[in-house]
């Protein structure tokens, strides 16, 4: 944000005096009653609050730092509208007489919170108890409760119900007619998009304009958009490094015995080995897969010395395999891109009915690749709903919605060929980083409120840490790396005002395996070890 630098009072009274002064050529006695210094003061003080009235007018007509209506003026110019907060909506339980009717519009009052609810329709005869739905009159995140924990007290007796209604549902993901509470966007969320707006160019429903789309969405804080599947391991192929000690997430077929081995692995400390009992082609398989979707398959293989190691899609014949490796002892690597013609991946083994041949596996990894039309968009959420911007699956639901459909008017947003089948919601990640700080030297008496700022410090900067995405985000604004120089940086601007320093800092993804910098991925966020920082001499 632009610096402007105002005198202070004391300076335009000495500029106003000097100036009286200069131009009735004459000097003004000490007497702080003296004519000229009271005119001067006067002055000076009415100077003051012009320019702090001129200033905040300059403020106000610039996106950069306008604030509340006037942020909201220079939004709606360029057709971005502040996201406005939403009531929670909830579902209760309340016990009474049967074949009763509670009526809509019946007051509750929240016991945890004093919020006001009022029932949305009537809950209507049957057997006890009673179920219904109720939205908070104040909205935002203050009529959000917990089901199963907090209860509704009812405003005014009505007859056959007891007073009390317990919370019973809050996810929306289970119940559609439930609504999360959502405070309303707040002026630094709603000025990132408004500059947004201003700064990158949008149509034929490109980058910038899902972002803009999604982060029309109530609760939604940022959004990464980029033209491509998610590019990272799919979450249903499991324990592609091979170092869980059981072999749970994988399936037996054709007779398999399947272990983990721990004799020169690849990597770690366990290899999985797919062993004959007495069938053809013992096989280690999971249904990881979507068909008619791009694969690529990395990873590593090696025989017993009496077979070969073989990979299929389910729905291959063992003539036509995805990748048939050597009879070879040492491993071997694979690096295969196919259509998946089954939900299936197997890892198999070429051989004949003779128990105890085997083949082992290790460090795969599957990765949707891109395919025409394909795109991702990365949710942030508001930390008012999660403090680590984790969305849950009702705020990436709405979020399809809102690129799919024009609210207000209903009409679809993405071009011809866009179709949801090749459009990922998916939520960001937080990786933990860990920090150290070498050798710190301050005053033993500040010592620990230093500690105490430091870990702030460094957490915040962690968190404000964004991917960046090529071709939506202005250069000027990328801030995707963590390199110990800058957090150094931050860590010394708490240390100088007590007059401490530092003998070096430490940074990683894993305690005392330190790195230099480190690169965000396409969906990933950093936050500080729930630990704190490590402090060593």
């Amino acid at each position: 944000m632009p610096e402007f630098s105002l005198p202070t009072t004391q300076e335009v009274i000495d500029r106003n005096l000097a100036s009286l002064e200069s131009n009735l050529n004459q000097t003004s006695p000490l007497a702080d009653k003296a004519f000229l210094r009271v005119l001067a003061t006067v002055e000076g003080g009415n100077y003051t609050e012009l320019n702090r009235y001129a200033l905040n007018l300059i403020e106000q007509v610039l996106a950069l730092t306008a604030t509340g209506e006037d942020l909201d003026r220079i939004g709606n110019n360029y057709g971005v509208t502040r996201t406005p907060a939403q009531p929670t909506i909830l579902e209760c339980r309340i016990f009474g007489s049967d074949s009763l009717t509670l009526p809509a519009d019946t007051l509750f009052v929240g016991e945890p919170n004093d919020i006001r609810y009022l029932t949305n329709e009537d809950a209507n005869g049957g057997t006890s108890p009673y179920t219904f739905l109720c939205t908070a009159q104040t909205a935002g995140t203050v009529g959000n409760l917990i089901a199963f924990q907090d209860s509704l007290i009812i405003g005014s007796p009505v007859p056959g119900f007891e007073s009390t209604a317990v919370v019973i549902e809050t996810d929306p993901t289970v119940n559609p007619d439930l609504q999360l509470g959502i405070d309303k966007e707040s002026d630094e969320s709603y000025r990132r998009r408004v500059l947004n707006e201003i700064r990158t160019v949008g149509g034929g429903s490109n980058g910038v304009d899902h972002r803009t789309w999604a982060e029309e969405t109530p609760g939604v804080e940022r959004a990464y958009p980029y033209s491509s599947a998610p590019i990272y391991p799919i979450p249903d192929f499991l324990d592609g490094n091979c170092e869980d000690p059981t072999t749970g997430a994988w399936k037996p077929a054709n007779g398999a015995v399947l272990s983990k081995v721990t004799t020169s692995p690849h990597g770690g400390i366990r290899a999985l080995r797919v062993t004959s009992s007495a069938t053809a082609f013992p096989t280690a398989y999971q249904d990881a897969l979507q068909t008619g979707y791009k694969y690529r398959l990395t990873g590593y293989a090696r025989s017993d010395g009496s077979s070969q190691p073989l990979i299929l899609n389910a729905w291959a014949p063992v003539t036509i395999p995805l990748w048939l490796g050597s009879d070879s002892t040492s491993w071997q690597y694979f690096d295969i891109t196919f259509i998946a013609k089954d939900i299936t991946i197997e890892f198999s083994v070429v051989t004949g009915p003779t128990p105890g041949i085997y083949c082992d596996f290790d460090d795969m990894t599957i990765t949707r690749q891109l395919l025409p039309g394909d795109r991702s968009v990365f949710i942030e959420c508001d930390s008012s709903i999660d403090p680590d911007g984790i969305p849950p699956q009702s705020i990436l639901d709405d979020t399809r919605e809102y690129i799919k459909y024009d609210q207000d008017t209903g009409e679809g947003r993405p071009a011809l060929g866009l179709t949801d089948e090749n459009l990922y919601v998916e939520p960001i990640r937080r990786t933990v980083i860990f920090v150290e700080v070498r050798g710190l030297d301050v005053p033993s008496e500040v010592e620990a409120q230093v500690k105490a700022d430091i870990n702030i410090a460094v957490d915040q900067y962690l968190r404000s840490v964004v991917p960046f995405v090529d071709g939506v985000d202005p250069i000027i604004t990328r801030n995707d790396k963590i390199t110990d120089l800058t957090l150094s940086n931050v860590i010394q601007d708490i240390l100088n005002p007590v007059g401490g320093s530092a003998a070096g800092i430490g940074l990683g993804t894993e305690p005392a395996l330190f790195v230099g910098s480190y690169q965000l991925g396409m969906d990933e966020m950093t936050k500080l070890d729930p630990g704190g920082v490590s402090f060593v001499t």
